[in-house]
């Protein structure tokens, strides 16, 4: 079992406030802490006067400003590069050696989400032009003109991987064209039947 959640300053000086007036067990009770807890709550506050964590206190942060912008940089710029291949990139850089946890880390701080590429069909500039046309042609037909239409049903059986491609992300940018894995009819290699 991990750690338990640190109490907030608020409600150290709430289980402070009733010292004296309930016992450090039935503080403790209120609170739903440990009683231990509660025990080195009022030491600390008899040592320092204060409830509040000293300044500096957890482990150090490993990267420096300059470098975390340097990872989200290095992550726009490539969104499909791993963790492992950017902590290389940053130990080529600096010198520093992070592992794929701190890369993670910082670049969701910064709201980059490593997320599945969303895919669509990869359309030249003439294709959406043409689809556009057939579409402004088509939007006046009435169900009797759709009636007439055959619409039939595929299966594609492919040759090559269809493995998903990652891409970092910020909330919103679905569509953006770097977050996009194009995909091509028959896939690079399959058989439609």
């Amino acid at each position: 079992m991990g750690p338990r959640p640190r109490m907030t300053l608020e409600r150290r000086y709430e289980a402070l406030s009733w010292r004296g007036k309930l016992s450090e067990v039935a503080i403790a009770r209120k609170l739903g802490v440990a009683r231990r807890t509660i025990q080195c709550l009022f030491k600390k506050y008899e040592e320092t006067g204060s409830a509040a964590d000293k300044k500096g206190m957890g482990r150090k942060r490993l990267t420096t400003q300059r470098e975390d912008r340097m990872l989200i940089r290095k992550s726009l710029y490539n969104r499909r590069a791993t963790s492992r291949q950017l902590a290389e990139e940053i130990q080529k850089m600096t010198g520093k050696q992070l592992s794929t946890t701190t890369v993670k880390t910082r670049l969701l701080e910064a709201g980059l989400k490593s997320c599945r590429a969303t895919r669509k069909p990869l359309l030249t500039a003439q294709n959406r032009k043409r689809r556009l046309l057939w579409a402004r042609a088509h939007k006046t037909w009435t169900v009797q003109q759709w009636r007439t239409v055959m619409f039939t049903d595929e299966s594609r059986f492919s040759l090559v991987s269809d493995k998903p491609v990652h891409v970092r992300r910020r909330r919103g940018e679905r569509f953006n064209k770097d977050c996009i894995a194009p995909t091509m009819k028959q896939g690079g290699g399959g058989l439609m039947v």
